[in-house]
């Protein structure tokens, strides 16, 4: 239930933030760090509402609590060029984003949907972490 003078889509934002994290706790996670995103930027004053009602801060604190229930290790990485890196060769280039949608590495050529290409190199980081962390 929605607490009186709470926004619809803070509401609606912690249902989909908790029905993500409690059916992807069966696995490890890998997270972009975010901490520091809310940083003082300048926005126009009808952007204000969509940055600060951003549910990141609250996907990263179900995913954490449930994970800790499942015994699921969570891991944080460095956001930096994640979006940019190329998954098939490694090639880091502004240019391979040419749309917001849209991956082509300037490099080797391969396209597909950047949020998929991101998601490869998250997780290729998490476990480069964890083996260095294991040596």
């Amino acid at each position: 239930m929605r607490r009186p003078g709470t926004p619809r889509r803070s509401n609606a934002t912690g249902h989909a933030c908790n029905a993500a994290a409690t059916r992807a706790a069966e696995v490890a996670f890998a997270l972009e760090d975010l901490s520091g995103i809310r940083e003082p930027v300048t926005v126009r004053k009808a952007q204000r509402a969509d940055l600060h009602f951003w549910g990141f801060h609250q996907l990263r604190t179900f995913v954490t609590y449930k994970a800790a229930l499942a015994g699921v290790a969570v891991r944080l990485v460095d956001p930096r060029n994640t979006s940019r890196t190329c998954p098939g060769c490694g090639h880091i280039d502004r240019r391979n984003r040419p749309t917001r949608d849209e991956f082509r590495c300037v490099s080797c050529g391969l396209v597909g949907p950047v949020d998929y290409f991101t998601a490869i190199n998250i997780g290729r980081r998490a476990a480069r972490h964890a083996a260095d962390d294991a040596a």
